[in-house]
């Protein structure tokens, strides 16, 4: 039998896999405490003056000292011969902080205030640049050798990683762990992202994969609350990096993937573990699981160079059978066709006008989650009010909204849906922008911010959500890898930009979410212009992706431009 008959057979969502589903979300909650936990270890401390010369005060020696409206948090009046005088320097002792909670940031162990303020914003995006890179590559060695090494390794060494950014003790040695901590989660997000895919049928892989942002939302509220425990930046460190290592046991649990195994012609050991999976689920089960003619003539994986759990056939497996007295097949040599299939990259992409109009949009629609995703993650640290519960209504949000997502995906368009989150969050930053804190009259709206920055968090996760779904089924299968590469790319630059939007909220307050509610409304706007897709059968090649356009009605003569060789049955009319 075929191997997605395999996994019908032993029950997609049975004990073994259910627990084994609940084991891998693991990574899930590894990349919440880390993306999220930048928010609390790179804060800037709410107050700052600089320290004053020994044998003087503040009182004395800084400029506004005691009035938060006009103090000068950068410079100090020059001390010459033990009398202060009226010039300004910059603060040639250091800072004291007052900072909120007790809380100290590695932006006051390495002092990025003032003129070095940029470089906390830096550090975010060294963070965000390392999962970047990351991204990258994590697949293709995970392709290499295997997603349970990638996993584990990754454990280990974001471990080691996060341990040593407590140790080290200058901010550019600080910034080379930072970066190696993001690449090294990505291996972790990753790997756990495409075992969960590949545990599964087809039929049930979407639903598998679309609760994971359920998990995620559950991942990112418990942030604040361990934030809060652990004021201390080097202290929260050491406790991720704990859990880190506590990750490293389950290598004697998880198997490695099923699908990986067979795509490498190590046949034995998969049917090894799904007879594993067998007794576990007490499921009655054949004495070869893949043995039977044929065993795998279209595997759902991709070309053994690139990876991702979107991607169909790189190549066929063959099993030649040597039947022997008994009538069953003791021994199988498992072959590789020569024949290779063409292999499509970008090029194909950009040659194909309509596809290339997609994709484009699809990359801003990216892009814009990325920077506002982000942007709205990191400005809730700074609203008024206790930022661990502001902080923690953003990320807890992201709970229901995974739930609508999965309900949206079965229940709506991709196209409204999407077009609506990115239109609703848009208006949401803007109400941010632009509500003050106080009315004329002295009415606190601060719980109204509050509220408004918690329903834009809601639409910018549901948006991100939808993207990962709406991309791969947009483009054909023989450039739906190399296209979500470049979306999930896209997104990245964003992130990596939105700490320096939020730093242009120290010239002007309304500028960070005024940028971003032009960025949302007008992703909001252009991907209208993108076919519809739910319930319709995905394009296999670039000809069926460009028959697509029949479905959209922004393109003008898109049949006379590619008319569609399809038959009259064909399940895109």
């Amino acid at each position: 039998m075929e191997f997605d008959d395999a996994l019908r057979l032993l029950g997609n969502f049975g004990k073994y896999q259910t627990i084994l589903y609940l084991l891998l979300t693991y990574g899930y909650y590894m990349a919440g405490f880390i993306l999220m936990g930048m928010i609390f270890i790179g804060g800037t401390p709410q107050g700052y003056h600089c320290t004053p010369p020994p044998g003087f005060s503040a009182n004395e020696t800084v400029p506004g000292f005691g009035e938060p409206d006009v103090v000068d948090s950068c410079h100090m009046y020059e001390v010459l011969n033990g009398t202060v005088t009226d010039n300004k320097i910059g603060c040639i002792y250091g800072w004291d902080y007052q900072a909120a909670d007790d809380d100290v940031t590695y932006v006051m162990d390495f002092n990025l205030v003032c003129d070095d303020a940029v470089f906390a914003k830096l550090a975010k995006s060294v963070l965000i640049a390392g999962v970047m890179a990351g991204s990258i590559t994590s697949g293709q060695v995970s392709d290499l050798v295997g997603r349970k090494v990638v996993l584990h390794v990754s454990f280990l060494a974001d471990a080691i990683c996060g341990i040593a950014m407590t140790l080290v003790g200058n901010y550019n040695g600080f910034l080379v762990f930072y970066f190696l901590f993001g690449f090294f989660q990505q291996g972790v997000l990753n790997s756990s992202y495409i075992m969960i895919a590949e545990m599964f049928s087809p039929e049930s892989r979407a639903m598998a994969t679309s609760m994971t942002s359920v998990v995620w939302g559950v991942a990112a509220s418990l942030v604040a609350p361990v934030a809060f425990l652990f004021r201390n930046w080097k202290h929260y460190q050491l406790f991720i990096s704990l859990l880190h290592l506590v990750g490293l046991s389950m290598w004697w649990i998880i198997p490695e993937s099923n699908r990986w195994l067979i795509s490498r012609g190590r046949i034995d050991e998969a049917e090894r573990n799904l007879h594993k999976i067998a007794k576990f689920n007490g499921i009655d089960a054949p004495k070869h699981f893949l043995s039977e003619n044929v065993i795998l003539s279209k595997i759902e994986t991709q070309d053994p160079k690139k990876q991702t759990p979107h991607v169909s056939v790189g190549y066929e497996l063959i099993a030649q059978e040597e039947p022997q007295e008994n009538g069953h097949v003791d021994q199988i040599e498992h072959t590789v066709s020569k024949t290779r299939p063409k292999r499509y990259n970008m090029i194909h992409v950009i040659t194909s006008r309509i596809l290339l109009r997609f994709f484009l949009i699809m990359a801003f629609c990216w892009f814009t989650n990325g920077i506002y995703y982000y942007g709205l993650s990191l400005n809730s640290a700074l609203l008024k009010g206790n930022k661990y519960l502001n902080v923690f209504l953003g990320c807890w949000i992201e709970l229901p909204s995974g739930i609508v997502t999965v309900l949206a995906l079965k229940w709506m368009g991709r196209r409204p849906a999407l077009s609506g989150s990115f239109i609703l969050g848009g208006i949401c930053c803007f109400a941010i922008a632009f509500l003050p804190n106080y009315t004329d009259s002295g009415l606190d709206l601060t719980p109204v911010i509050i509220t408004v920055a918690t329903i834009g968090k809601f639409w910018a996760s549901f948006s991100f959500s939808m993207v990962y779904v709406y991309l791969p089924e947009i483009m054909p299968t023989v450039i739906r890898q190399v296209t979500l590469g470049g979306g999930s790319f896209s997104a990245r630059i964003g992130a990596v930009l939105a700490p320096f939007l939020i730093f242009l909220g120290d010239f002007h307050d309304y500028l960070p979410m005024t940028i971003l509610g032009i960025l949302a409304v007008t992703a909001g706007i252009i991907c209208l212009s993108l076919p519809e897709t739910r319930n319709r059968a995905l394009p296999d090649t670039i000809q069926e992706g460009e028959a697509f356009c029949k479905q959209n009605h922004f393109l003008p003569n898109c049949r006379k431009r590619f008319p569609p060789k399809v038959k009259d049955d064909d399940p895109y009319l």
